[in-house]
């Protein structure tokens, strides 16, 4: 055929003989050929892919292909056709294009600038190598006493900047890279606080090998998916509260953790304050009786504004997840898991929750009155009623340096236990120590306690008429949906558009 405009049934037929072979390179050149179907209209398209292909090639290491973005992963092209192998980044992805309809590869690329926006590292889409998938279906090995559980901070946020200071307290413990969406700001965390590496993205810091345990400290919608890319990878996960941004989201990490063997715990430091140890302790002893009911307030006076977290519902806002999670899990941690959860509270302009009182319930009497606020201050008090007496625990109950024990007959007494540092070592403690032990899970912050507040938080949300979605939804919805219309269009052998 004379050189020119190729049409549609030569393109056709030059695509199944390529692919027959189980080479890309033809249809690469087909796809970049502006005389193609596809070239001629898109050239833009084929220089992103070009332009992608010259920025790969600048790094000293093969990507794995957990690491690839939607549009680059091959195993996802392998998905959608069977006979495109499983071969190098971009050829592949050039071959799923070519036999493409054009509204479908806009899905996919829309698909790559989400990515920008959210790290999505399911297991389930096969983000990562078998070899990685391996390992850590084999569980955490048990590490020596001497052995160091290297960390990594994943999210250089404020919570990140105050927790990192607090690792050096903590033996056996060091704090080795920081990844975020944006390599400047890792860049300038890591330089303030003496980290050997910064990352660019969240997978890059999952693909390094000498990184045993992160600290996952992004917003709420998107724990859910780093921490299964954590679990993934065999790296042991400190994920900050709350947990996720949905009960089905948390469910998905707790049986990923456990059925890899894998350290997973959320960041509920309150449990391990030192003063806080001290209450437990008194009560299992059984110093103030049986405990029947308790107390918790927590409200700070943040001015509306919809662009700040707190209020926006894309990032997990409301005084729920952010202030309620405190008094929830201290409820839980002394009471147990209530049988009824009552709610009462007001919404914002953007739709989260402003202020809530909770009530839980208990089938023997017992209960818990908790309120917490983001439109005013509260003391930030809690106090556990017994049958012998009670203990109260001063503002800011949920990281206090003493309690007060209060006993029929008996002056109050005082009993001081300040935190090492800010406070924040002593999770970073007990995840080291489980992690260095070969553990699972914590015996004080175990996954069925975060779960059960999960529940709780999410409970109370939807019975005020919010409800809360993992980040990373919309990015799947259309990514299986391009991965449907592709199939569809080879299955039915459509002719591109």
């Amino acid at each position: 055929m004379a050189q020119g405009r190729i049409d549609a049934g030569e393109f056709d037929d030059r695509m199944s003989r390529a692919l027959k072979a189980k080479t890309a390179p033809e249809l690469a050149v087909l796809f970049e050929d502006p005389a193609s179907p596809h070239g001629r209209r898109h050239p833009t398209i084929a220089q992103h892919f070009n332009s992608r292909r010259g920025k790969q090639q600048q790094h000293s290491f093969e990507i794995p292909p957990w690491q690839r973005t939607p549009a680059t992963s091959p195993e996802i092209a392998h998905r959608v056709h069977p006979a495109i192998p499983e071969r190098s980044k971009t050829d592949t992805v050039l071959a799923v294009l070519a036999a493409a309809s054009w509204p479908a590869v806009i899905l996919v690329l829309l698909c790559h600038q989400l990515e920008l926006l959210v790290a999505d590292l399911h297991p389930d889409l096969h983000f990562l190598d078998r070899r990685q998938h391996a390992a850590a279906a084999a569980g955490p090995p048990q590490m020596s006493d001497s052995q160091i559980v290297r960390w990594g901070i994943v999210g250089p946020g404020r919570i990140a900047s105050q927790v990192i200071k607090d690792f050096r307290y903590v033996d056996g413990a060091d704090a080795l890279a920081v990844a975020s969406r944006s390599t400047e700001r890792a860049e300038a965390f890591a330089a303030e606080h003496g980290l050997a590496r910064a990352y660019g993205s969240y997978a890059e810091i999952m693909a390094d090998e000498d990184i045993d345990a992160v600290y996952i400290a992004t917003p709420h919608p998107q724990h859910h998916a780093i921490a299964l890319a954590a679990i993934a990878a065999g790296k042991a996960a400190l994920v900050e509260k709350t947990f996720t941004a949905t009960v089905a989201g948390a469910e998905e990490i707790i049986a990923a953790a456990r059925q890899r063997q894998v350290f997973v715990m959320e960041a509920m430091w309150t449990r391990f304050q030192p003063a806080i140890v001290a209450a437990r302790a008194l009560i299992d002893d059984g110093v103030i009786g049986d405990v029947r009911q308790l107390q918790a307030d927590l409200g700070v006076d943040r001015p509306y504004n919809p662009a700040d977290r707190l209020f926006d519902p894309a990032q997990g806002g409301g005084a729920m997840l952010d202030l309620g999670v405190y008094v929830v899990s201290f409820a839980q941690y002394f009471l147990g898991t209530p049988d009824r959860v009552e709610v009462n509270g007001s919404l914002t302009p953007t739709g989260v929750d402003a202020e809530a009182g909770v009530l839980l319930g208990y089938d023997d009497g017992r209960a818990a009155t908790l309120l917490m606020s983001l439109k005013h201050h509260t003391p930030g008090a809690a106090r556990i009623h017994g049958t012998k007496g009670w203990i109260e625990v001063p503002p800011r109950f949920h990281h206090p340096h003493r309690i007060v024990l209060c006993r029929k007959g008996q002056e109050p007494e005082t009993i001081s236990r300040p935190p090492l540092g800010t406070g924040y070592s002593h999770e970073l403690i007990e995840v080291t120590e489980c992690v260095r032990a070969g553990q699972a899970e914590s015996a004080i912050m175990p996954l069925q306690d975060t779960l059960a507040v999960q529940r709780i938080l999410n409970g109370a949300c939807e019975k005020l008429g919010v409800f809360h979605t993992p980040k990373t939804a919309c990015r799947r919805l259309i990514l299986r949906c391009a991965l449907l219309t592709e199939s569809w269009l080879i299955t039915t052998q459509r002719e591109p558009i």
